[in-house]
């Protein structure tokens, strides 16, 4: 089972998922693969936002880096992609402690089918 946690903010008194942030130490995340896969099962434990920790290395991953997986409720994060950004900035990838992804970004993939 994947380790994640979803965060929530209010908007217009409703309780909305935001972030999804994967804690990719405990995941084990291995950079030399090219795709890292993971599940996105609901319901959701929801966390308040001001409870995220802004102090980690938190990495956003950016809907050009999300892949659709064959199975369902699986998405992929091109690795590839991702340590290339690292690079640019000059981060080591041993230091990141978290990858956070835009809850919109991952319903956007899952809704995501061949010919729509």
């Amino acid at each position: 089972m994947t380790n994640y946690k979803v965060y929530y903010d209010y908007f217009e008194g409703v309780e909305v998922p935001i972030w999804l942030v994967l804690d990719i130490r405990e995941n084990k995340v291995e950079w030399n693969n090219s795709i890292y896969t993971f599940q996105v099962q609901s319901p959701f434990e929801l966390h308040p936002s001001e409870y995220f920790d802004q102090h980690a290395l938190n990495l956003s991953i950016t809907m050009d880096e999300l892949t659709l997986n064959s199975k369902e409720n699986h998405i992929g994060i091109n690795l590839k992609l991702v340590k290339s950004r690292l690079d640019e900035h000059d981060i080591n990838y041993s230091d990141v402690s978290n990858f956070v992804i835009q809850m919109t970004d991952i319903e956007d993939v899952l809704s995501f089918k061949i010919g729509d």
